[in-house]
């Protein structure tokens, strides 16, 4: 299927772009990212049932709402930008490389405070990431060394 392909190739990108905005003050942005991460959960989670303290669309109403608990807000939302890296494992490489992307080639330059909320949720997919053994030859041309020093210069 056509869609399922360009959902496919696209989904690592609109995923950062919703746990980027799923942390906005504005209500309407904030619903919006999560109505995004629910549809690409559903479609891209390695079990059935995407779960977050609960089904994930019964959240709904916090997110969406101008007059959020702040708190229990704060707290869903740091349990899904976790769980999001944990149940769809499959996005690691192309939302880590998305990151890394915008993080070194955004046009205008991040702000610092864009940077920080991108690398903060970057470190949850990191954990994803299985580097191969850096070889005692050749070290440079290794693609584990490629990556860890590219993103060292982007931290």
């Amino acid at each position: 299927n056509d869609f399922e392909a360009q959902l496919e190739r696209s989904a690592p990108q609109l995923m950062l772009l919703a746990l980027y905005n799923v942390t906005s003050e504005d209500a309407a942005t904030r619903a919006r990212a999560f109505d995004l991460i629910c549809r690409l959960t559903t479609h891209l989670a390695k079990s059935p049932g995407f779960q977050c303290h609960g089904p994930l669309p019964a959240w709904r109403l916090l997110y969406c709402s101008k007059r959020a608990v702040p708190v229990e807000l704060a707290a869903h939302t740091r349990a899904l930008l976790r769980a999001v890296p944990r149940q769809c494992a499959g996005l690691t490489s192309g939302v880590v490389n998305e990151g890394i992307n915008l993080l070194t080639y955004a046009t205008p330059a991040l702000s610092a405070q864009q940077r920080t909320v991108v690398m903060g949720l970057l470190v949850h997919w990191l954990s994803n990431v299985q580097l191969p053994l850096i070889p005692e030859r050749r070290v440079t041309e290794s693609t584990s060394f490629v990556f860890l020093r590219l993103l060292s210069t982007v931290g």
